[in-house]
């Protein structure tokens, strides 16, 4: 997704940045983020239109699919992006019943694109780590890892000082989101500007904020080949929270090569909106480096052209799986993907393996929920009180 506005803001007395207000304010998209994925639909279309012919000019349904998760901030991105590659204008003609073309009655107006989204909870492909018990028990097992004691001692006279300017007391490596999210949202956003870091923090710190987040990005969506600190398997988890995404694109790939012709079974163009968790637990399955902060509008590219198939971030082709090839045989590159995925996802993950299992599990999830929004409103009362997807054939993509 593109710029957004913080998850968890900081209190108004303490970051002074003019961010909407609210509940429902918090993890947005911004125009500034629409902007972005406009401007990024408006290269995949120079891309998939007008130097490649993929795709038509003009939206048809059989050709692209788009999938988001169920965040305002995804949903918002894909539309934008949508809008990028299909813009404003004149819809396709349509055949009255004399067979003389007319146009459609929506000129000039924006084009209706659906948007497929799940509910978090419900979502293996795209948030994985919301619906996976064993990659939440391996994310709290950190806690014990001697890169994240160390780093609490390393970083102790940060967090003491950041959790006093910013009203976070008792910030640890393990709590760094609460100090990042919201730091970086204003750094990025308001760039130049007076609001870019609150009073007291320093580039320094904030630069320091975001080692230890990447640190921990890094050991929460761990490398396939990442040797592992605690009782659950680094490897296991990184096929559980990239894994899906990789079936996703086995499937697409194996279904390309089954078509016969011109007779397209699939669309040519499928589109994956998600988040920066979902896109490092993806390149940890593919054994890339993962303590990283992607970009605004990043994107995994996945191009399949011939019996060839590459993979790019932002525009860049790297080697997955360890392999020696950025333009790999489609052959060995599912091979290898087939390596990462595990059997049986459901109990790989240690969910529910019966009905009542289930209702248990569903109604634990909608009660933690629950208690999280009412959590949230009361917070909010007491504080008035005081942003790849899989491509076929052309591999070049955009940067």
């Amino acid at each position: 997704h593109g710029d957004r506005t913080p998850r968890t803001p900081l209190s108004s007395d303490v970051d002074p940045a003019p961010w909407p207000t609210g509940v429902r304010s918090q993890g947005v998209l911004t125009p500034i983020g629409m902007e972005q994925h406009l401007e990024l639909g408006g290269k995949y279309r120079q891309w998939l239109v007008e130097d490649t012919d993929m795709l038509q000019p003009d939206y048809d349904f059989t050709q692209v699919s788009v999938r988001s998760t169920g965040t305002y901030r995804t949903v918002d991105s894909a539309l934008s992006f949508m809008q990028g590659l299909y813009p404003s204008g004149p819809l396709p003609p349509t055949d009255d019943a004399e067979g003389a073309e007319t146009e459609t009655g929506m000129t000039g107006v924006m084009q209706p694109l659906p948007v497929h989204s799940v509910y978090k909870l419900t979502d293996p492909l795209l948030r994985p780590y919301d619906c996976c018990p064993l990659a939440s028990s391996y994310m709290e097992s950190l806690a014990d890892t001697p890169a994240v004691k160390q780093s609490d001692i390393d970083n102790a006279a940060l967090f003491d000082r950041m959790g006093s300017v910013l009203g976070l007391p008792g910030l640890s490596t393990m709590s760094i989101n609460e100090a990042a999210d919201p730091l970086m949202c204003d750094y990025l956003h308001y760039a130049g500007t007076e609001y870019a870091l609150p009073p007291g923090v320093t580039e320094e710190d904030y630069q320091g904020m975001v080692a230890v987040y990447t640190m921990m990005v890094g050991l929460k969506y761990p490398q396939s080949s990442a040797p592992y600190e605690t009782d659950i398997d680094a490897s296991l988890v990184a096929s559980l929270l990239g894994g899906n995404v990789l079936q996703y694109y086995i499937d697409a790939i194996e279904t390309q090569l089954s078509m016969d012709g011109d007779d397209a079974v699939q669309p040519a163009f499928q589109l994956l909106s998600a988040h920066d968790s979902t896109l490092v637990g993806v390149l940890g399955s593919l054994d890339q480096y993962t303590a990283i902060q992607p970009p605004y509008a990043s994107h995994l590219d996945l191009a399949l052209s011939g019996d060839v198939v590459r993979m790019s971030l932002n525009g860049v082709a790297f080697s997955p799986f360890g392999l020696s090839c950025t333009d790999c045989p489609v052959d060995r590159w599912l091979e290898e993907a087939q390596k990462v995925i595990v059997s049986d996802w459901d109990s790989s993950c240690a969910l529910p393996t019966d009905s009542y299992e289930w209702v248990v599990y569903t109604l634990s999830s909608l009660v933690l929920v629950l208690a999280g929004v009412a959590m949230g409103l009361a917070y909010a009362s007491l504080r008035r009180k005081s942003k790849s997807k899989s491509v076929y054939r052309p591999l070049d993509s955009p940067s």
